[in-house]
């Protein structure tokens, strides 16, 4: 095994974060810096894409300050991201608009009514192996096209989050497979730029990047990156991944049939595929390695957490900083308090709209409110209903004759045992916690010691970096309620569709 070091970087919704890490996987240190999610308008999400690099750069020299290790012994740098960004860059490398559309940007949404309704929507449904949603980079690219043509028109290049930041290490441009075929611009079948679905899009195939392996160097670093990050020039950079296919890797999802929840500010219920089933009514992304996963996603799954935790207990905020307590298991502890089924209270959690498997016009909703409601039940309703909509994902793949034994988990959220005794019993089966609460940035390193050659293959890597925390198993005498209000839910979410598209019109003037 090569001796040395790994370097990563996540580039994530609410944080940039920079993790070292040995050839064994284990973590030796990290650092992070928090920023905040730009929502200027229903349906709008955004960031500035520079901020992104200037924390990226700041969190590599601070990490090797302190550790003070030699930059030299860093044996590749390995840079992931929040997914769908589509970042304008002109031939100077300089990125065109302040703040760019993020995964969970809705503003495109015209287009992908519009595109969904076009008779050729069939065959470039098989094409791109997905339906259309307001994720894809294609959409968001059109939307730049449609309302900043001026912009569109400068652009030398679109890139995503980790693709940017690898330029600015690099000069490289390359886009991964995960990030490429959530584009709706890529053929799932020759993993290459297809020029019917860019031509049915109507962009130009020219601004978009090469398509290349996660496991794969895309660059070294330039004197340039060196002397802002204390990097040594020279050290090999792999290409980008998306955080979400970084994470499954961490937890070991190789072989088909498993399935992983991402926890973190967006929550993804995930299953590996050998190939993708476009007939299913769920959204599917090439892994950075072998095959495929389908998946379904709720945009604000943890999200809704810390809306509920800004908004509404600044109580808790007030205490968590008095004793040093987090102000999760202030509120957890509420939960645990309150019994399955939150007394009836239901939540919907839509505060970012829906991507596949409904509108992304809909709202989050409490429904089933008394005069016994408190945070404590709603802290647990808002577990629950996340864990709800995470399960249609596993209904749909039981129908379609996936058989899952158990819910792997990872990501902010992981460690809470509450919520994870939820998860099991809502999704009743086993769920398998995995101990890297950063799991992408472990899954990063592992892309990262691939393309360097420190393992020789992914299930080397997963055999020597990723291990189980604990198993927790579904309570049965709960089984029959959370059934029950599953059934409401699917009922209730049906219902409510409708009315969240006539409320979009509505505030559109119509």
């Amino acid at each position: 095994m090569s001796q040395g070091y790994l370097l990563t970087m996540d580039i994530g919704t609410q944080g940039a974060r920079a993790a070292l890490f040995d050839t064994a996987g284990n973590t030796l240190a990290s650092v992070v810096q928090d920023y905040d999610l730009e929502t200027p308008a229903p349906g709008w999400a955004q960031q500035d894409a520079r901020m992104w690099w200037d924390c990226a750069a700041r969190n590599i020299a601070t990490l090797l300050q302190q550790t003070g290790i030699d930059p030299g012994r860093i044996l590749c740098v390995g840079v992931d991201s929040q997914m769908h960004a589509a970042i304008p860059i002109d031939r100077h490398g300089e990125v065109l608009v302040p703040a760019v559309q993020v995964w969970c940007d809705k503003r495109n949404a015209e287009f992908v009514d519009a595109f969904s309704r076009d008779p050729a929507l069939p065959r470039m449904r098989v094409l791109a192996a997905n339906l259309p949603t307001t994720a894809m980079t294609g959409f968001k690219i059109k939307w730049v096209q449609q309302y900043q043509p001026d912009v569109y028109a400068r652009t030398w290049k679109f890139l995503t989050g980790a693709a940017y930041i690898v330029y600015r290490l690099t000069g490289a441009l390359a886009m991964s497979l995960s990030e490429a075929t959530g584009s709706y611009c890529l053929d799932a079948r020759s993993l290459s730029w297809s020029d019917e679905l860019i031509g049915w899009l109507g962009l130009d195939r020219a601004k978009l990047p090469p398509v290349a392996p996660a496991t794969r160097i895309a660059g070294t670093v330039t004197p340039g990156a060196a002397r802002l990050t204390g990097l040594i020039a020279g050290t090999p950079v792999a290409v980008g991944a998306g955080d979400f296919l970084a994470t499954l890797l961490a937890v070991g999802l190789t072989k088909p049939g498993q399935a992983v929840e991402v926890s973190g500010t967006s929550c993804l219920m995930a299953i590996a595929l050998p190939e993708p089933l476009p007939h299913l009514p769920l959204m599917h992304e090439h892994q950075e390695i072998e095959g495929w996963v389908a998946f379904g996603v709720v945009e604000s799954g943890g999200g809704s957490l810390r809306w509920f935790r800004d908004q509404f207990c600044r109580e808790e905020l007030a205490l968590a900083e008095q004793t040093g307590h987090d102000v999760y298991d202030i509120l957890t502890e509420q939960a645990a308090r309150t019994p399955p089924g939150a007394e009836g209270v239901l939540y919907f959690p839509y505060l970012l709209g829906e991507r596949g498997l409904g509108s992304p016009y809909s709202r989050g909703v409490l429904f089933g409110l008394s005069p016994r409601a408190d945070k404590g039940m709603f802290m647990r309703a808002i577990m629950e209903g996340v864990t709800f909509e995470l399960r249609r994902t596993l209904e749909i793949a039981g129908q379609a004759g996936i058989p899952i034994e158990e819910v792997r988990v990872v990501g902010g959220a992981a460690g809470n045992p509450v919520w994870n005794q939820i998860r099991a019993d809502i999704y009743g089966r086993p769920v398998v916690r995995l101990p890297a609460r950063e799991g992408a940035l472990l899954g990063t390193a592992i892309l990262a010691g691939l393309a360097c050659g420190v393992w020789p293959d992914p299930a080397s890597a997963v055999d020597a970096a990723v291990r189980i925390a604990d198993v927790v198993e579904p309570n049965l005498a709960n089984r029959a309620r959370y059934d029950a209000l599953f059934s409401l839910y699917l009922e209730l979410h049906d219902r409510l569709t409708p009315g969240f598209e006539r409320l979009h019109t509505i505030l559109q003037g119509g």
